[in-house]
């Protein structure tokens, strides 16, 4: 057994549960996977050395890196409404960032920052605790989360808000992030549209 005391061994023994029908999301990525239900609780699995379950530090009770076969619940200060995690289809690109928007409309990063992709203010950086992501609107929740590893690390992440307004932070090396520059940023800025945003893609 694990030093996180919120751990099981094998989903059939999540108690009072019936996976068939309480299981919101399900996320994936090469060497991770979630699981959301519906009334917001959240657990993962797999590959943990950049911080990438979300439980605090990076290394198990034997002081390895994996924890394949455990399921763990990020430390999170209440329930989730719907989880983003980023996925590259190259088979290195192990350190998962991820964000878990609250039902409440709080916003939760961990994981790698490529290239400040978490908004966290740190760059190319393993969080192993889930941060809340800081300098966003109050006044609107997050509609959308768009993640692109461009050439399979260079991260770059847009949210579109209810009211269409368009933040985004990360990699910007061919001007992703529409600021005007091609410098990379490690926290979301707000883009200027000439009207509300209807949808992003990336």
């Amino acid at each position: 057994s694990g030093t996180h005391t919120n751990s099981i061994t094998t989903p059939p023994k999540w108690v009072g549960r019936d996976l068939r029908t309480d299981v919101k999301e399900i996320w994936g990525s090469h060497y991770n996977i979630f699981v959301l239900f519906h009334d917001g609780e959240l657990w993962g699995c797999g590959l943990n050395n950049y911080g990438q379950l979300g439980i605090g530090h990076t290394t198990d009770s034997s002081g390895g890196l994996h924890r394949y076969g455990r399921w763990y619940k990020p430390i999170l200060p209440g329930p989730v409404d719907t989880l983003f995690i980023g996925w590259s289809d190259s088979s290195t690109a192990t350190a998962m960032p991820a964000f878990a928007l609250l039902e409440d409309g709080r916003l939760y990063a961990w994981g790698h920052s490529y290239y400040g992709c978490l908004g966290l203010g740190n760059t190319n950086t393993a969080n192993a605790t889930p941060m809340q992501v800081p300098g966003l609107p109050t006044t609107t929740r997050i509609k959308k989360i768009v993640m692109n590893p461009a050439g399979g690390a260079l991260w770059h992440t847009h949210l579109l808000m209810e009211k269409g307004e368009v933040w985004n932070t990360g990699y910007n090396g061919y001007g992703q992030l529409g600021n005007g520059t091609k410098v990379d940023q490690n926290v979301f800025g707000k883009r200027a549209t000439n009207s509300p945003a209807k949808d992003i893609w990336a």
